[in-house]
């Protein structure tokens, strides 16, 4: 009767800690799950809010054909902005992403309202003040709600790159499109001009190929369902970009126009923004269907734990009765 009463003991104990690990996990995936979503919504600003940093650099250096586009993408961005304030005021989201995002929410308002009246330097700098908060913005949002911590040591490279190193790749290639589009508009290359294309040429080649790399082989040696076509294109999109910068921006004259040269380089943002959301919606895929087995899990658990107290209580019972 002791044998038994310890092994019901022991097995009370173990469905104890198997429904903690559960409820553990469950809790872990659900913040993931609301993180990725809340990043998906953020994506949307990293897509849009370069783009009218790029068409309003080219407008304000005397290329008033970028006045017409400037002006949709900005009716994009306010549509972008009201999605995640109703995000935010239907979901529970830590107050310093809160804070964070009204401070990009305050720049953005300030910047629209101002950006006729800038000069180009002064507009660009704004532009890229605000798109660093949106990329710190990404980050803490991976931190906060425990994207960063994933059991699965492959998907956490993953995540880790994804959200720590591919914004940055996107941002730089913003930056160099919308610079370049700029000199190209004024058809001439000032000095200071030129080397923060050559800045951002070599930041690029330094961590663009490392990303991909990186990626690829964490994707071979993990379950993951990510498409390996959208690093391929991500990778070809970005080295054509490079090349055109080098040959025909940063060469002894500019060979390319401002629309041209935005379009090429809107080719290599867009398939890496692609890259950034196909990684983040296949990561809010699985989280979302871990979630349902987690609580299969833990109701069982639950279910085997007040089932061996029962038993354990029967067994005290007819002790006492003996």
């Amino acid at each position: 009767m002791l044998t038994s009463a310890l092994l019901v003991v022991i097995l009370i104990m173990g469905c104890g800690l198997c429904s903690l690990h559960c409820h553990q996990r469950l809790i872990h995936y659900r913040q993931m799950a609301q993180g990725l979503r809340y990043i998906n919504f953020i994506e949307k600003i990293l897509e849009h809010l370069p783009q009218h940093r790029g068409m309003a650099n080219a407008f304000l250096n005397g290329d008033k054909g970028f006045l017409e586009k400037m002006t949709e993408i900005q009716q994009i961005l306010e549509q972008d902005v009201k999605k995640i304030d109703h995000y935010n005021a239907q979901h529970t989201v830590h107050n310093d992403l809160r804070e964070r995002w009204q401070t990009i929410k305050n720049g953005w308002n300030t910047l629209k309202n101002r950006i006729q009246s800038l000069s180009a330097s002064e507009s660009f700098e704004l532009h890229s003040a605000l798109i660093g908060e949106v990329l710190y913005l990404i980050s803490d949002t991976a931190d906060r709600t425990n994207l960063s911590n994933h059991p699965d040591l492959r998907v956490r490279q993953i995540i880790q790159i994804t959200f720590n190193l591919l914004p940055p790749i996107i941002e730089n290639i913003g930056q160099a499109r919308g610079i370049g589009s700029g000199a190209a508009a004024r058809g001439t290359l000032l000095t200071a001009i030129r080397i923060k294309l050559e800045f951002l040429h070599q930041r690029l080649i330094a961590t663009a190929s490392n990303a991909y790399t990186t990626i690829e082989r964490c994707i071979q040696d993990s379950s993951s369902q990510i498409d390996r076509d959208n690093i391929a294109r991500s990778q070809h999109q970005t080295e054509q970009f490079l090349g055109t910068m080098a040959n025909r921006v940063l060469g002894e004259k500019i060979t390319i126009s401002a629309s041209d040269f935005f379009s090429e380089g809107s080719s290599a943002f867009n398939s890496n923004l692609t890259l950034l959301g196909s990684i983040t919606t296949t990561l809010d895929q699985q989280a979302n269907a871990t979630i349902p087995k987690l609580k299969s899990h833990y109701v069982w658990s639950i279910a085997f734990t007040t089932g061996s107290f029962v038993m354990l209580a029967l067994m005290c019972w007819n002790v006492v009765m003996m």
